[in-house]
């Protein structure tokens, strides 16, 4: 099953390819947020008065234990500002769902050495819905 796939993501200098990075996964999570206007909270009496703007989608990705090639991957498909992928919805069943996401800016990383190379420990990135 592909959980996560980044669209179009420059691999080499003009060429653009669909990365999956479904086998780099270890936890993943589709939520729903409500963006709310700035007027809701509570009134006087504590009666809880909500204007929702919009729902966005985010999802939440914990990436496994990798070697320096998978973490490279990773992060170049990542890195761009404006994101477009394709990705499993959980709550829906669908696997087809696509839309244009921001990938959240910390990426901090803990590194050791295994003797025969480095492996990046575990680390995750949201995917915000713009």
């Amino acid at each position: 099953m592909n959980f996560l796939t980044i669209n179009n993501v420059e691999t080499s200098p003009s060429v653009f390819e669909d990365v999956d990075l479904s086998d780099y996964i270890k936890a993943y999570q589709v939520d729903y947020v409500d963006i709310e206007d700035s007027s809701s909270g509570r009134n006087a009496k504590g009666v809880l008065c909500r204007d929702v703007i919009r729902t966005v989608r985010v999802i939440n990705c914990t990436f496994r234990v990798s070697k320096q090639t998978e973490q490279e991957l990773i992060m170049q498909a990542t890195s761009e500002k404006s994101l477009d992928i394709t990705y499993y919805d959980t709550a829906t069943g669908v696997d087809t769902e696509t839309m244009t996401v921001y990938a959240s800016p910390t990426r901090s990383n803990n590194i050791y050495n295994a003797g025969n190379g480095v492996i990046y420990n575990e680390f995750a990135i949201t995917f915000s819905e713009f």
